[in-house]
């Protein structure tokens, strides 16, 4: 069985038990097709992006199940010869999964690695440091001119010339 996401939209005026009879038309589709529904959600009435087939409003439900292959193909049927949906999207998310899994795992590994890379560096640095003799490493009274911090006491501040 294959893992689907539907989506579709119902128009306004199939509210109430005409917009549940066809919600169940869908559902026992997918029961007597050998599958399982895993998730059915009614989003509500929402106002459509465009005009479609006259319609300005739409009621919009989300599905998601477990299905033989042939199903998906009977709910297309379905929905173009019933009237009342004005729209649906139908999404084998079998691969996606399988993507989502393989992309957590690379991003595991990716952390982990990244981990290990930082602390050789830093076992490379400390290492580096110890292995350097005292006389080599650099103090602060060793800093040149370019390299010496900017104190109050450093920058001119004109009041010398003013003295003379």
């Amino acid at each position: 069985m294959k893992k689907y996401e539907q989506m579709f939209i119902l128009a306004t005026d199939t509210e109430g038990d005409k917009e549940n009879e066809l919600v169940e038309k869908l559902k026992n589709t997918i029961l007597e097709g050998g599958g399982e529904i895993l998730e059915s959600t009614r989003w509500g009435k929402r106002r459509l992006a465009y005009e479609i087939r006259k319609q300005v409003d739409g009621i919009y439900w989300y599905h998601v199940f477990n299905a033989p292959p042939e199903v998906p193909a009977q709910l297309r049927r379905i929905i173009r010869i019933t009237e009342g949906f004005v729209r649906d999207m139908l999404i084998d998310l079998t691969y996606a999964d399988k993507a989502e899994v393989r992309r957590q795992d690379y991003l595991k590994n990716y952390e982990k690695r990244k981990a290990i890379a930082l602390s050789k560096r830093a076992e490379k640095e400390a290492n580096d440091l110890a292995d350097k003799p005292e006389d080599e490493m650099m103090h602060a009274s060793d800093t040149t001119p370019e390299e010496a911090p900017v104190t109050e006491e450093s920058v001119p501040t004109g009041e010398e010339n003013d003295a003379e």
